[in-house]
């Protein structure tokens, strides 16, 4: 069995990967020098995926896995596969045989405490004191609406999809004290953390922030308004 990593892996990582395979598994991975560590070119992929029977990846090529005529699995390191889609791998797939397998909500809790990270600076206006700062200027009066920061607790946050990231996102909403509502399609089955699920087609539900969650390869998801009232003009 011979595994190809599409990246200059580590040792540590390709010696996690060889723990996890019958020992007479061969673990290959890019060598030499690289601009991104994570992707390689055609020309350098090609040679070691044409015998591989399974394929981890960060970054593809298009065009390359119709190279790997052994392939029986390809293993995509990202939660989503938006960018499969538009490589036509999942197309590929199905023609050629090969099984797909992503890594469904590995890096939700960085997506999510990023999302709280922003809904955060928003509500204080992290960027806009940094600046005044930076320029030497003082905000004043500080209970002018264009200076005076606002807080999470008590407000209402969307999230529109409830999977592995929306339902971090709404965990670390709670913790500030916030009302959480989830949108998804599937309104009968309840998310811990959520307050209040609804449908898709239901967006008339009040909000102070609104954090979408979905893959874009998620064609019904709900028309976002765009009319907002000043309680609700900070949208992340």
């Amino acid at each position: 069995m011979k595994i190809a990593c599409l990246w200059h892996a580590t040792q540590n990582e390709l010696d996690i990967i060889r723990e996890h395979l019958p020992a007479d598994a061969e673990v290959v991975a890019l060598a030499g020098g690289y601009d991104s560590r994570f992707e390689g070119t055609y020309a350098e992929l090609r040679p070691i995926v044409q015998d591989a029977d399974a394929i981890i990846a960060f970054a593809v090529p298009k065009g390359l896995l119709e190279a790997a005529g052994k392939l029986k699995i390809f293993s995509w390191l990202h939660s989503g596969i938006d960018d499969l889609e538009q490589l036509g791998i999942l197309r590929l797939a199905k023609h050629k045989g090969f099984k797909v397998a992503n890594v469904r909500g590995a890096n939700s809790v960085t997506v999510a405490e990023q999302a709280l990270m922003f809904m955060l600076a928003l509500a204080k206006k992290t960027l806009l004191k940094h600046q005044h700062f930076v320029e030497g200027r003082q905000q004043f009066p500080l209970w002018d609406d264009g200076n005076r920061s606002a807080m999470l607790s008590g407000r209402t946050i969307a999230v529109i999809g409830v999977g592995q990231i929306g339902a971090a996102v709404a965990k670390r909403a709670k913790a500030f004290d916030m009302e959480v509502i989830g949108v998804r399609r599937h309104a009968d089955q309840p998310v811990e953390n959520v307050d209040n699920m609804v449908g898709p087609d239901q967006t008339s539900y009040t909000r102070s922030y609104l954090r979408v969650t979905t893959s874009s390869l998620q064609r019904r998801t709900p028309t976002i308004p765009t009319v907002f009232s000043a309680e609700q003009r900070s949208i992340t």
